[in-house]
């Protein structure tokens, strides 16, 4: 089932203002202007049971809509982040809780996606897509302490910023949003349900000879041991049954 939402925190930090922290702000700025900005993302993911599979995860960014950012053709790149984050108290200095992380502006951790886009508009809408690596992030958050941690950078730092809305913006439209597809692992306790058959009930021209086709809600699988019973509703004489593995099926 997909998940959406999700507690989180939204920064970013400045070279230029290396203890300075911007939480006030209600944006997230990375790129280059004079000096490198970086973004940190947490995300709370506790929610989703550690034990189910991760199929797919995105994270929407939106440009805020009354102030735009600089350049056209710009690529980011989303980073996984091993540190823990405390959005009032992150700077370019000490990025991490505890000044944990050593690395100014951030240790990069795993590429997990990239997009290009021209951040120098208002409103533009931003999402990092799926990912095996994506995907791989999102289990260990899950096997850790349940909160996945991601760094955004411009890949060439050099020239052009994206003014992101973080998660405090007036219109929720505008937050940052990731999305994580999941199913529980183990078996599949919900039986298929039987979609359609052809020929329809009650079909009057249907020749000997055809095939019998029935549609399932989802795939099965024919099992050594199963029967498939036919049941002649007039008097009960054409009743047959088919046990599996048979040709005929």
């Amino acid at each position: 089932s997909p998940t959406v939402g999700y507690t989180m925190d939204a920064v970013y930090i400045r070279s230029g203002q290396a203890n300075q922290n911007s939480d006030p702000d209600q944006e997230v700025l990375v790129g280059y202007s004079g000096t490198p900005f970086r973004g940190l993302l947490e995300f709370d993911i506790s929610d989703i049971p550690a034990s189910d599979n991760v199929d797919s995860v995105t994270l929407f960014l939106k440009t805020r809509d009354n102030a735009g950012g600089q350049g056209t053709g710009i690529q980011y790149d989303l980073y996984e982040y091993g540190f823990d984050i405390d959005e009032t108290t992150a700077t370019w200095a000490a990025p991490a809780v505890g000044d944990a992380d050593a690395t100014d502006g951030g240790t990069l951790g795993t590429l997990l996606g990239s997009v290009t886009f021209d951040s120098v508009n208002q409103s533009a809408e931003v999402t990092f897509a799926d990912s095996a690596a994506f995907q791989t992030a999102i289990a260990n958050a899950l096997a850790g302490d349940g909160s996945v941690r991601l760094l955004i950078k411009a890949t060439s730092e050099t020239s052009g910023f994206a003014r992101f809305a973080d998660e405090t913006w007036p219109d929720t439209t505008f937050r940052p949003k990731l999305t994580i597809q999941h199913t529980p692992s183990g078996p599949d306790l919900i039986a298929p349900t039987l979609v359609s058959t052809d020929p329809v009930d009650n079909e009057l021209n249907f020749f000997a000879g055809s095939n019998l086709v029935a549609t399932f809600s989802e795939d099965i699988a024919l099992t050594t041991g199963g029967t498939i019973t036919f049941t002649d509703l007039d008097d009960g004489s054409g009743d047959f049954t088919i046990t599996l593995p048979d040709a005929q099926v």
